[in-house]
């Protein structure tokens, strides 16, 4: 059986065990807990953890059992810190929690992380490395980019496209129909209403782009 690695032991690395025990608990996996990396050695010691740091992300070699979850909060870092180990040919999965409902035709990238209570309504396309956190719903026939961050009780409708790295935060929605551009943080609570530009924080109802 495959052994599955978390990489980064911080607050989120310990949440996404939760997620990978519950999978275990459920029998829905495909490989066995093994363990984390991160560059610091130390960063379980004041938690009662059972599984150990295996080794440093910047120096970590693959072998030939291992298959991976990148779990940094931010879509960026999860892509980057994913990236140093898939050029050394590591192999990522995604993380579904039990409690995740997932409708027909579904695309899911590698190294998703699908959290408790969730739904992805069918024909929907997902990049590699989304995280969709408690309570969210991803509507039908959207289209999601690279590491997107879906945060908890949040909603996107029917026909809706995310660029890459765009991060809803909690209790946003983005009505059906709309494109929202790379780079684009939308604002707890935010409801959206038009199509939106990349590279720009958005908030309130309805969204308008917040000027630095």
């Amino acid at each position: 059986m495959k052994r599955l690695i978390i990489i980064g032991a911080g607050s989120f690395g310990r949440e996404i065990l939760e997620y990978a025990t519950a999978i275990v608990e459920a029998g829905k996996n495909e490989w066995e807990i093994g363990g984390f990396l991160d560059d610091n050695l130390h960063a379980l010691d004041e938690y009662d953890v059972k599984y150990p740091i295996l080794g440093g992300i910047s120096d970590y070699q693959p072998q030939e059992e291992d298959v991976f979850i990148s779990a940094f909060g931010e879509g960026k870092a999860r892509v980057h810190y994913a990236n140093i180990i898939r050029e050394r040919g590591g192999n990522f999965v995604n993380i579904i929690h039990p409690t995740a409902t997932i409708l027909h035709r579904v695309k899911l990238g590698e190294g998703c992380i699908i959290g408790q209570n969730t739904l992805i309504a069918n024909d929907t396309k997902c990049g590699d490395f989304l995280y969709m956190n408690y309570g969210s719903v991803v509507g039908h026939d959207n289209v999601l980019g690279i590491g997107c961050t879906i945060n908890v009780y949040c909603n996107t409708n029917g026909h809706d496209s995310l660029g890459d790295y765009v991060y809803m935060g909690p209790h946003s929605v983005v009505i059906q129909g709309r494109s929202v551009g790379d780079n684009v943080n939308i604002a707890a609570g935010a409801a959206v209403f038009n199509n939106v530009k990349g590279d720009r924080t958005i908030y309130g109802n309805p969204a308008k782009t917040l000027k630095y």
